[in-house]
């Protein structure tokens, strides 16, 4: 397993068989102030979405979905040179990995997953063991081009 990490905090993704990869934070809710982090729709955080030098950045977010509030409160810096699959959705997700500490019970961590092309389809994060569901997709990352596109 490789580690990624940010000058905030640390990050791992988990791989599984396939081009699946999560990546989130670990009970940063507690020291964070989700009032300070900005509401935003799946096209404004696409177009929030930066890569530099192979390195995907994805601010913090809130995202409202399902009568909850799922929010992403460190920047993930994530190094797209070891996702597996050139083409991938990224999937907002609610991350079911950490433990989640915040006593909101409508604030529920999110995380990111990288959703491959298979056969013609979309992997489905909730296909693998991965303790995640789909909120959002925010973006279609291009790793051959090193582009981002809108879902």
């Amino acid at each position: 397993m490789t580690i990624g990490a940010s000058g905030y905090a640390n990050y791992s993704p988990y791989y599984f068989p396939s081009s699946n990869q999560m990546f989130g934070c670990d009970e940063a809710l507690r020291v964070t102030q989700t009032k300070d982090i900005h509401f935003v729709t799946a096209r404004q955080l696409y177009k929030l979405l930066r890569i530099d030098n192979s390195i995907l950045t994805i601010p913090p977010f809130k995202i409202a979905r399902h009568k909850l509030i799922y929010v992403n409160p460190l920047p993930l810096k994530i190094d797209i040179k070891i996702l597996s699959a050139a083409v991938s959705r990224i999937v907002v997700v609610h991350n079911f990995q950490v433990e989640d500490c915040n006593p909101d019970l409508e604030e529920c961590l999110a995380g990111i997953f990288f959703a491959g092309l298979i056969n013609g389809q979309w992997e489905q994060p909730e296909d693998h063991p991965v303790e995640c569901r789909t909120i959002e997709v925010i973006g279609v990352l291009d790793i051959r081009a090193g582009e981002i596109y809108q879902p």
